[in-house]
């Protein structure tokens, strides 16, 4: 009774230790940063499925293409600046932001005209501060302030105008404060011009679902010539920025790929107006939501079949994104998924280990193991009595086991380093590609070639394989030339007599079938001339089997002589013979063919101390005239 007591304490001990092992691990990856780039990723997809316009009171005059191209030299004077000031000063705008750099005097008329203007806007104008590393004489880099001209700065109001990147390079976060000089504190740009509305967060993250293409946008050259409606600007506040490539004001952002600074500034300032200064969950709650869903999921995971197990880990693998999309939508909350979603798959894949029989679990250790001993697999490579090779993705051979060395008649040391087109034969060096793609997973007969010239009938087998993001291709090589040789010579074989050499019967009729398909599409005739050797029998039986076979090869012989190359001669058994003529235009050249044959034959026969006359009977029978089929043909010639 006490070690049954004690075995159920162990079992339920081992029913809760997936669930703590899952969030200790999902806790520590969590708090190392290791989650971070797949949940920025995650983050990403929601800012794409949650779309949202611009509030419409900003709108973003834009140093544009067109605008560079119309007013020419860049820098522009700083009377097209002054100019454009009081264009939107008399358009009724409620204030003014310029993300333009004024920390460096002009002309004086241009500083003048621009200290004029600003002091007309009355304090509606805001311009641009901001820090940036710069080189000492003594070689240390330091922080350099930059700040409008004090005379510009008497006229309107500062804002900061500097954005940092995040680890992955794009810029995902703004601040509503930055540093300034003798430790004070300067607004940011989108900040001061969301005023009254207040971030929530000191630094707080753009939500990138408000759409750029929804903020009003116009051209700074309408705006200074005056071909603008006054009614978008009325009223509105409005930022003054570079948004043409070529001026180099651009950041790497998620979802939109590159925006130009003054865009970013401006989805900032929607963010701060719309109440959607996004901030991540702080890391205890997220790390609380999981301990509660492992909890929640001990029980299913622990007693349910996999299969159900792995239907409830797809749910929940749906069901958290979803829920952290539907928080951000209606909270200025980023709800961190990942810690779960690793916690869940853990959970899932351990209390699968643990309810692993305990000699299969080591059964798979063990052949783990053996998968992973190098020097037991470079062992049987070695010793391997087939040759192996791997063929880098630009068709290089980086390695050659000893067996492979010696079907191409070199060290394996010596096969590295050669690309793999030198040691294919001549007809399969325009094809490498082709010959590995052919050869994945099945055989494939190629010709091989050694140094000295020699080829080497081989046979590849080629498997692909990705190491450290290249692609190779591991080659089993065979050397068949034995099997070859023997392949083909059971193919002469089974395809000819073996006494004459001749074409036999199998091959006759599958020429005469390759002739009458030809003639029918060329509209020729085809003949096939059937032979009977006259008194054979009388020779075999008198002078034997010896004479009687001598007899039967010098006539097979002579039979070509006189024919043509196209031309067939085959013996169909005993003395028996066959001649395919084919591409005949008439009956009478048939008949020719008959004569000459008769001709060649008509002498006698010199086999050993016998000089022998033999007669021959030939029956002719012509495609299409007595048959269009090739049984029809050989009835008709017999």
């Amino acid at each position: 009774m006490g070690d049954a007591v004690r075995r159920m304490g162990r079992l339920k001990g081992r029913r809760w230790l997936p669930a703590l092992l899952a969030v200790s691990v999902s806790a520590a990856a969590y708090a190392g940063g290791l989650l971070a780039p797949l949940e920025r990723s995650l983050g990403d997809l929601r800012f794409g499925l949650l779309s949202r316009p611009a509030s419409g009171t900003l709108v973003v005059v834009e140093i544009d293409p067109r605008s560079l191209r119309t007013l020419d030299t860049w820098p522009w004077t700083r009377t097209h600046h002054a100019r454009l000031i009081d264009r939107l000063v008399a358009a009724g705008a409620a204030q003014i932001a310029l993300d333009i750099d004024f920390g460096s005097r002009s002309t004086r008329a241009a500083d003048d005209a621009l200290t004029r203007s600003l002091q007309g806007a009355g304090g509606r104008v805001v311009l641009p501060v901001f820090r940036q590393a710069e080189m000492r004489q003594s070689g240390k880099m330091d922080v350099a302030f930059n700040a409008p001209l004090p005379e510009f700065r008497r006229q309107a109001r500062i804002a900061s105008v500097n954005a940092v990147p995040g680890p992955d390079g794009l810029l995902r976060e703004h601040a509503a404060t930055h540093a300034w000089e003798e430790d004070s504190v300067i607004e940011s740009m989108p900040a001061l011009l969301a005023a009254p509305r207040r971030p929530l967060f000191r630094t707080f993250h753009i939500d990138f679902s408000i759409r750029p293409e929804s903020l009003a946008r116009i051209s700074y050259v309408d705006v200074l010539n005056g071909r603008f409606d006054a009614r978008l600007v009325a009223g509105r506040k409005v930022l003054v920025g570079a948004t043409a490539v070529e001026l180099g004001d651009h950041f790497s952002t998620p979802l939109y790929s590159v925006l130009a600074g003054p865009v970013v500034q401006a989805l900032a300032y929607e963010s701060i107006v719309q109440g959607r200064t996004l901030k991540p969950a702080a890391g205890w709650l997220v790390m609380l939501a999981t301990a509660a869903a492992v909890l929640l999921l001990a029980r299913p995971f622990g007693r349910w079949p996999w299969r159900r197990g792995a239907l409830l880990l797809g749910g929940v693998a749906v069901a958290v994104p979803a829920a952290s999309l539907a928080v951000q939508a209606s909270t200025p909350m980023m709800l961190d998924v990942t810690p779960v979603l690793l916690a869940a798959t853990l959970q899932f894949v351990l209390g699968l280990a643990l309810r692993v029989d305990r000699l299969d679990f080591a059964l798979m250790l063990r052949g783990l193991r053996l998968r992973h001993n190098s020097a037991f697999m470079r062992s049987v490579v070695q010793h391997s009595s087939e040759g192996i090779i791997t063929v880098t993705a630009d068709h290089i051979v980086d390695f050659a086991n000893p067996a492979a060395g010696m079907i191409f008649g070199m060290e394996p040391d010596e096969l590295s380093g050669r690309p793999l087109e030198t040691l294919l034969g001549d007809g399969e060096v325009r094809t490498v590609e082709s010959v590995l793609a052919k050869s994945i997973g099945r055989p494939r007969p190629v010709t091989g070639r050694r140094p000295d010239g020699e080829t080497v009938a081989l046979e590849l087998t080629a498997n692909e394989m990705e190491v450290d993001g290249q692609c190779r291709h591991v080659v089993l090589v065979r050397d068949v030339s034995e099997r070859r040789a023997q392949e083909e010579l059971l193919e002469y074989l089974a395809l000819h007599d073996t006494l004459t050499g001749l074409p036999n019967r199998a091959l006759l009729m599958d020429r005469v079938e390759q002739e009458i398909a030809r003639a029918e599409r060329e509209g020729k005739r085809v003949a096939l001339l059937l032979l009977d050797l006259d008194r054979f029998k009388q020779i075999n039986d008198t002078l034997g089997h010896g004479v009687g076979d001598q007899v039967l090869a010098e006539f097979g012989q002579s039979l070509s002589t006189g024919l043509r190359r196209i031309d067939t001669v085959a013996r169909l058994g005993g003395d028996e013979f066959a001649v395919l003529a084919p591409s005949l235009t008439d009956a009478e050249q048939a008949r020719q063919i008959a004569e000459r044959i008769a001709a060649t034959v008509h002498r006698p026969f010199e086999i050993g101390d016998f000089s022998l006359d033999i007669g021959v009977s030939i029956g002719i029978a012509l495609y299409p005239d007595h048959g269009r089929e090739s049984s029809e043909l050989m009835r008709g010639a017999d």
